[in-house]
């Protein structure tokens, strides 16, 4: 499904491209279409949700937030799989959530995303809200987390 979200750009409105894909029971991807086609899912559990990544700008991931209170359900967790911008800029907008991540993600994050984020800023008005939310439960190899009947596997990708 493909939607258009509104945004307040001062006296305009300005429509912002988004899909929304059911994966299957309980599982949806949403796809920006301001920056890349990256990608943030919603895991549904008996529990509540888990959001794996966030999307760059604040309207998007709003829209995900949306979607959760349209089920009656909060963000128990936010897994960010790695430190990139369009990965991490919308983890401040779960409140309600503990952030996990790979060590070297929270690592990687507090050497370079504060003065990242500040030079996207300049460059990009729509990202004045933004705070960096820095990950609270870190993993090393592996984990597993557990949560309303679902069990998601959760380690670190070695590449080369």
């Amino acid at each position: 499904m493909t939607l258009l979200l509104s945004e307040a750009a001062g006296k305009e409105e300005a429509a912002v491209p988004f899909k929304r894909d059911r994966i299957s029971d309980g599982i949806y991807v949403f796809t920006s279409g301001v920056y890349a086609e990256v990608t943030a899912t919603v895991i549904f559990t008996s529990e509540g949700a888990i959001v794996v990544d966030t999307l760059p700008f604040p309207q998007e991931t709003r829209f995900i937030r949306e979607f959760l209170n349209q089920r009656r359900t909060k963000a128990l967790y936010v897994i960010n799989t790695h430190s990139h911008a369009d990965h991490i800029y919308g983890t401040y907008l779960f409140p309600e959530a503990e952030v996990i991540a790979h060590y070297q993600c929270r690592r990687l994050m507090e050497r370079h995303a504060e003065e990242a984020l500040a030079a996207a800023k300049q460059q990009t008005p729509r990202l004045a809200e933004v705070k960096i939310r820095y990950p609270e439960l870190l993993f090393n190899d592996a984990m597993t987390l557990r949560i309303g009947g679902k069990t998601l596997p959760c380690m670190r990708s070695r590449i080369g």
